[in-house]
C-alpha cells in the first residue's frame, strides 16, 4: 500500500490568512512569512505486494499516514507516522526513485526541498493457517509465528506446537494485545529477553507481551525455563524518571484482561533498575489472574517484587494461584536487594509485592525462600503472600514453609513477615481471612 505525500512549493499567492507564499526557485523572500513548502496528500489508489508470491493487487485499506499536514517553512521539521491496518506491517518510507529513507514508522525530517514520500506496507499473516477469528484461529507453530502476533493484536491465536526459542534474545510483542491466545497446553521454552545496558527513559514494558489490553485473554499456556534480564544504565536523572514493568508473560495487564490456567516453571526474572515492578506473570496487573501455578521460579529486584506480579492494583483479582502446588517439587526464590535508593518502595511477597484495593483468594504460597540483601534508609515490607497490603483483601487456605536469608539488620524485622503470622509484611486497613 503506497499512500503518497507530496511536498510542493507554491506560486506567489495569498491564502485565507492573507499570508504571502513564494516559489522557492524564484529566490524571493516574503517579509512576513519567509519561504514555505506546502504539504498535500494525493487521493490515489494504492498497491500492496503480498509476501508469499509477490503478486500485486489494488488495496486502499492496508495502512494510513498520520502527521502534521499543512504548510511548512523551509528548515522546519516534518513528522509523519505510518500506521498499518490489521494484518499488515510497515516496510519503510521511500522516495519517488525507490530509495529507502527510513525503516521507522515514526519519521521526522527537515523540509528543505520538494519531495514526494511513500509509505509501503505489506501483508504479513498469510503464512499462518486460519483467519484469526474465534471459529478459525490463527495457528502458531514456530517462534517466527509468535512475532507475527504484533501485526494483528486483536485476533484469535492458538499454539499448535511446543515452541523452543533456544535462548535467542527476543523483543517483546509490541503494543497493546486485545485478542486471545490459547496455549492449548503447549509449552514455550527458553524464551529470553535481555536488556543489559539499556538507557530508556519513561515507562518501559517488558515481557512476551508488552501490554495486555482490556479484552485480552491468555489461557492454557505453559512457559518453562524462560528468562528476563534488565540492567538499566541510565544517568541518575534518567533513572529517576524511568519505571520498568516486567513479567515473563507481560509487562502490564490492564483491567478486563484475563490470564488463566497457565503454568510457569523454572522461569527467572532479574531487574536491576532503580524503579521496577516485577513478577513472573506480570509486572503490574489490574486484570484477572486465576488458576496459575508457579514452581522453581526466581524473581530478583530492587523495588517491588512478587511471584505472580510486582503490583496487583485496584479491582484486580488473583484467584486459586499457587507457588509450588506440588509440595517440595522445587525451591522458589524471591530476592529484594536494598541499597542507596530511598525513593524505592522495598516490597516483596510470594503473590505480589504491593496490593491495593484488590482481591487475592484461595492462593497458596509454599516452599518459597525470601532473601533480603543490603541496607536501606526505608524499612522493607516482606510477606509470604503480600509485602504491603493497602486496603486489599486476602482469603487464603494455607501457606507452607518459607524463610528469610541475607542481611537482617536491626529494625528490619518490624516489617519482615510482621502481619497476620507472616502472610503480610505491612498492612494498611486490609482484610485477611483464613479459611
Amino acid at each position: 500500500f503506497i499512500p503518497v505525500w507530496t511536498y510542493a512549493s507554491s506560486e506567489a499567492r495569498r491564502n485565507e490568512l492573507e499570508q504571502y507564499f513564494v516559489e522557492k526557485a524564484d529566490g524571493m523572500f516574503d517579509d512576513l512569512c519567509g519561504q514555505f513548502l506546502t504539504i498535500t496528500r494525493k487521493s490515489v489508489s494504492a498497491k500492496v505486494t503480498e509476501m508469499d508470491n509477490g503478486s500485486e493487487f489494488e488495496n486502499s485499506n492496508a495502512g494510513r499516514i498520520d502527521g502534521n499536514k499543512g504548510v511548512y517553512k523551509v528548515g522546519e521539521t516534518a513528522r509523519l507516522n505510518a500506521v498499518p491496518s490489521r494484518g499488515y506491517g510497515f516496510d519503510g518510507w521511500y522516495d519517488n526513485d525507490g530509495n529507502l529513507l527510513s525503516s521507522k514508522a515514526d519519521y521526522s525530517f527537515v523540509v528543505d526541498d520538494n519531495i514526494a514520500i511513500k509509505a509501503r506496507f505489506s501483508y504479513r499473516m498469510n503464512v499462518l493457517k486460519g483467519n484469526g477469528t474465534y471459529s478459525n484461529t490463527y495457528l502458531i507453530k514456530t517462534k517466527d509465528h509468535v512475532s507475527l502476533i504484533q501485526y494483528d493484536l486483536a485476533a484469535y491465536y492458538k499454539l499448535a506446537n511446543n515452541i523452543d526459542f533456544k535462548k535467542d534474545n527476543i523483543d517483546p510483542i509490541p503494543g497493546k494485545f486485545v485478542g486471545q491466545l490459547d496455549g492449548n497446553n503447549k509449552k514455550i521454552t527458553n524464551y529470553r529477553l535481555d536488556r543489559d545496558g539499556f538507557h530508556d527513559v519513561g515507562w518501559v514494558y517488558l515481557g512476551l507481551f508488552e501490554e495486555l489490553g482490556s479484552t485480552a485473554v491468555i489461557k492454557n499456556l505453559i512457559m518453562n525455563d524462560c528468562y528476563l534480564t534488565v540492567e538499566h544504565k541510565g544517568t541518575p536523572a534518567s533513572s529517576d524518571s524511568t519505571t520498568v514493568y516486567a513479567g515473563i508473560l507481560a509487562g502490564i495487564v490492564n483491567a478486563g484482561a484475563s490470564i488463566e490456567n497457565c503454568d510457569f516453571s523454572g522461569d527467572e526474572i532479574d531487574v536491576d533498575s532503580r524503579f521496577a515492578l516485577i513478577g513472573i506473570v506480570a509486572g503490574y496487573s489490574k486484570g484477572i489472574i486465576k488458576n496459575c501455578d508457579l514452581k522453581t521460579i526466581k524473581a530478583y529486584g530492587h523495588d517491588i517484587v512478587g511471584g505472580i506480579a510486582g503490583t496487583l492494583d485496584k479491582d484486580s483479582e488473583t484467584l486459586n494461584c499457587t507457588l509450588d502446588k506440588y509440595w517440595n517439587s522445587g525451591k522458589n526464590e524471591i530476592t529484594l536487594e536494598a541499597g542507596d535508593n530511598y525513593a524505592a518502595s522495598y516490597r516483596a511477597g510470594g503473590i505480589c509485592g504491593y496490593a491495593f484495593k484488590n482481591i487475592i483468594k484461595d492462593c497458596v504460597v509454599s516452599n518459597t525462600k525470601f532473601h533480603l540483601i543490603g541496607t536501606a534508609e526505608r524499612l522493607p515490607a516482606i510477606g509470604f503472600v503480600v509485602g504491603y497490603l493497602n486496603i486489599g483483601s486476602i482469603e487464603y487456605k494455607k501457606a507452607g514453609s518459607g524463610n528469610s536469608e541475607g542481611n537482617m539488620l536491626d529494625g528490619y524485622s518490624a516489617y519482615f513477615f510482621a502481619e497476620y503470622d507472616g502472610f503480610v509484611g505491612k498492612d494498611n486497613k486490609g482484610t485477611v481471612t483464613k479459611k
